[in-house]
């Protein structure tokens, strides 16, 4: 891969799925994230990638800006618009791909299920 893949053609290749949630604090909605799988889709259905074991652990401060497609039933696995960081990380699946072992699977573990790209 050249390193200039767009948005497109990152998504393609990999899926995107989360588990969002509201909830409210001191009369303040916040928009929250509890889990994220980035896995390549021609290896895995949404179930297995939330079953298997993942090629890479990205262990970030919050969950960002990624969003749910779809309005979806909270707590419930749906695929998700990725932000620019999980962009990076699917480039790097890519890229480390071409130089030793294959990551199809990456899961984002937040310190913070806060989700928020500021």
């Amino acid at each position: 891969m050249s390193g200039g893949e767009t948005a497109a053609e990152l998504l393609a290749r990999f899926a995107v799925h989360g588990r969002f949630y509201q909830r409210r604090v001191d009369g303040v909605d916040h928009a929250l994230r509890s889990h994220l799988e980035i896995f390549d889709r021609a290896a895995f259905t949404p179930q297995q990638a939330i079953e298997h074991p993942a090629d890479l652990v990205a262990i970030m401060m919050n969950p960002g800006a990624s969003r749910p497609i779809d309005a979806s039933d909270p707590g419930e696995w749906v695929p998700a618009v990725p932000d620019r960081t999980q962009y990076q990380l699917m480039k790097l699946a890519l890229r480390a791909s071409a130089a030793g072992p294959a990551i199809r699977h990456i899961r984002v573990i937040n310190l913070s299920d806060l989700r928020t790209p500021k």
